[in-house]
């Protein structure tokens, strides 16, 4: 995602932040600042946000230690001022696996406030009822706030970590509550029809959040319900997506012929057969012939700026590529296939002969001609 950089790396994860999350403390600063709070609390609420976004972490690792369970990779955390997501290679399409990779999140934060709930009701008992007081606007029942912000800090913690597990378990798509909807509905309809019940069912509840919010002055909870309304609407048309790509073959869209280069071949060879075939990225072979990977049109339009790498051989360039497909692979595959190897161009094999090749722009074009098609039908 752009905007976000790595601060940690857990569990072979890499952790980012966006830099629209650094809004919240300065957000923070001035509304203690106007509240005529000290630097002392101010400096403990940076503290509190700190640890509230290690109980958002947990919760996202929740999900990615259930997935990795299932055999899904995860390729990062992104954290915004709005929470945090696990970014999956994929989800489970079982019902059952989906169930599981979705309750994780929230359970974590419910083993965090049981763990949190002893100490905040034996040692901050006054605080938490201060706290539920001011929340359901009943100053009599718990009396007036006093002390400092340490004193409810865990109190305050313990009580975020349910209105976490709360919030995500609401049945909004594609939040946490939404996926273990459609997981459900899934033993009975189609992945795709059981999407479509969650979305509305998400944007109907996305609807009533927005405008309660609105109403109790809840900015941040409103753009969160507009958010969860239009990220329903768009994970019902990438899963639509993801169904026309699982009924079409990479036998359907391949280009047969293609040129290729051997390792000692130079990079003015290459840039000589682009313009002689009117090709931009390139198989390269080893001598004897085998496969090893691709030279990018990025390392071509870099030799023609620069004559002095010119007569450099190819393997000096090119980028390995491990895996390629097959004519009977779906497309669904074989986006998958290009997000994973990271290159524009891959072979087809039939058996062990590579048979055409397949350039992810080709994929593209071949997509949106086939929806067009579809469309016009």
């Amino acid at each position: 995602m752009r905007g976000a950089f790595q601060i940690a790396r857990l569990f072979d994860i890499p952790v980012r932040v966006h830099w629209s999350f650094f809004l919240l403390p300065l957000f923070i600063a001035w509304s203690n600042q106007r509240q005529g709070s000290t630097w002392n609390d101010t400096a403990w609420s940076f503290l509190f946000l700190a640890a509230l976004f290690v109980c958002v972490v947990l919760h996202e690792f929740g999900h990615i230690l259930m997935a990795r369970r299932f055999g899904v990779g995860t390729k990062d955390i992104i954290l915004s001022p709005i929470g945090g997501i696990a970014r999956l290679y994929s989800l489970p399409e079982k019902p059952g696996q989906e169930f599981q990779v979705a309750l994780a999140g929230p359970m974590v934060n419910v083993v965090i406030a049981a763990l949190l709930g002893p100490l905040a009701w034996w040692f901050w008992k006054d605080e938490l009822y201060v706290i539920l007081a001011a929340f359901f606007e009943s100053p009599q029942a718990g009396g007036e706030p006093s002390g400092s912000f340490l004193d409810y800090f865990i109190p305050g913690l313990f009580l975020l970590n349910i209105a976490l597990a709360v919030f995500n378990l609401l049945p909004a798509f594609p939040m946490d509550g939404g996926r273990i909807f459609r997981a459900l509905l899934s033993y009975r309809f189609t992945r795709l029809k059981a999407t479509r019940i969650a979305a509305r069912v998400g944007q109907v509840v996305a609807v009533l959040l927005t405008v309660y919010s609105f109403q109790q002055g809840s900015y941040l909870s409103s753009l969160i319900g507009v958010f969860i309304f239009f990220m329903a609407q768009m994970e019902y048309r990438n899963v639509k997506t993801d169904h026309a790509l699982s009924t079409l073959l990479v036998g359907e869209v391949f280009d047969r012929g293609y040129s290729g280069l051997t390792l000692s071949d130079t990079l003015e060879r290459a840039l000589a057969l682009s313009l002689e075939k009117r090709e931009l990225d390139f198989l390269v072979f080893q001598e004897d012939g085998d496969w090893v990977g691709v030279l990018t049109s990025q390392q071509l339009a870099r030799a023609s700026r620069e004559p002095a790498l010119r007569l450099r051989p190819v393997k000096e360039f090119y980028k390995p590529v491990w895996a390629g497909l097959t004519p009977t692979d779906t497309l669904k595959a074989a986006m998958e296939r290009f997000y994973y190897t990271g290159s524009p161009l891959l072979p087809v094999f039939e058996g062990k002969e590579i048979i055409g090749t397949v350039s992810s722009e080709r994929l593209t074009q071949g997509l949106k001609t086939l929806f067009r098609n579809k469309a016009d039908a």
